[in-house]
């Protein structure tokens, strides 16, 4: 048995580059793939020819030795053994389904809406996070087994094309193909040709106490899948503040405008506080005045250390009151004719500045 000439095979010079190699391969299994030709054993052979030749020259190892007029075997299937996974290996090997660099994957934003105990006392937060996953179908071909894609006659199966710069010449990937080196014409029908499904990561992470409103926190890894093995983007946790009907942040103390009535304020007694940690009873001082402050020790927001933390400022909201009937505003004038005007100061010392000036004039 002679040598096979596989230049002729492939109709190649014998002095063809590897990428003359690679371009005259891919036209030719995909011409002479069986699923073109109704699967007979003929096509078949044809199409094992060409896989032999290739594996052959595009070793530079075997190519020599086949040069120097020695038989070389190449890659050979087993006949009725499984071609459709023979073929698979072949995309993934040849056509460029993983010969691509390997890229990183995106990053992904999560917005986190905290509450303001969640930002007061820390908390861990179980995300779900988008990702994807290799299509369990075609395995990241784009294409299902037995279905046989088109060559990108853009870039000749490639994958990429040379653009020529101001200084140089640099390699891009093809456009049309999206450097994968062929075209799909009926895409896997669970990922639609993309080769990657979209799963939901379940991911935990720990919020540390005081954390910022706007603060943008750091998950590594998990971000977008990289392409081709690549490295997974990452995940940056954006840190909101859901509103609270009663409490504000003001650095590490917490606000609470707490509405009082006048005789709440006037008598003092218990009073309902709500806090980051529920509600509490505080003492309310008689003749307590409109806006002044109550402070509660240690209701605050820790620090990221844990090791101090803030206070709770109570501010009071004097609240005169309103929708008094008569018979209301009789028992108040009784009270005032019997309490007069000594225990209100100021708004003697007001009148009397008044009855001074009117004096001068």
């Amino acid at each position: 048995m002679g040598i096979p000439d596989y230049y002729t095979t492939l109709d190649v010079a014998r002095d063809a580059s590897e990428d003359e190699l690679k371009r005259a391969y891919r036209k030719m299994v995909i011409s002479h793939h069986p699923d073109r030709h109704g699967g007979t054993l003929e096509a078949t052979e044809r199409f094992q020819c060409v896989v032999e030749a290739y594996s052959v020259l595009s070793d530079s190892t075997k190519r020599a030795t086949y040069d120097q007029g020695h038989i070389v075997r190449g890659i050979r299937f087993e006949k009725g053994g499984n071609l459709q996974e023979f073929v698979g290996g072949f995309f993934d090997n040849v056509l460029g389904v993983r010969s691509r660099q390997p890229s990183r994957g995106y990053d992904h934003l999560y917005r986190l809406d905290l509450t303001l105990r969640e930002i007061a006392l820390g908390v861990s937060k179980e995300l779900s996070l988008p990702s994807d996953a290799t299509c369990k179908t075609c395995f990241g071909r784009g294409f299902e087994s037995g279905v046989m894609p088109n060559l990108c006659e853009r870039c000749d199966g490639l994958g990429h094309l040379r653009k020529r710069k101001v200084v140089r010449s640099a390699i891009e990937d093809c456009t049309d193909c999206v450097g994968r080196g062929y075209l799909i014409s009926t895409p896997c029908r669970s990922c639609h040709g993309k080769g990657t499904c979209s799963v939901k990561e379940r991911v935990t992470i720990d919020i540390p106490p005081g954390v910022e409103t706007g603060a943008k926190l750091l998950i590594r890894g998990a971000g977008q899948s990289g392409w081709q093995g690549g490295e997974k983007g990452d995940c940056w946790v954006h840190v909101t503040t859901t509103a609270d009907p009663h409490l504000q942040r003001e650095g590490q103390d917490v606000i609470c405008r707490r509405p009082v009535s006048l005789f709440q304020a006037m008598t003092g007694g218990k009073i309902a506080v709500p806090t980051v940690e529920g509600t509490v009873h505080i003492k309310l001082p008689p003749q307590s005045l409109d806006g002044a402050s109550l402070r509660i020790p240690g209701y605050g927001i820790y620090d990221a250390s844990k090791t101090e933390r803030g206070d709770q400022i109570v501010i009071l909201d004097v609240e005169t009151p309103e929708s008094l009937t008569e018979v209301d505003m009789e028992i108040l004038r009784e009270m005032r004719g019997k309490i007069g005007d000594d225990p209100f100061p100021r708004t003697q010392a007001f009148d009397r500045s008044l009855a001074k000036g009117s004096s001068r004039e």
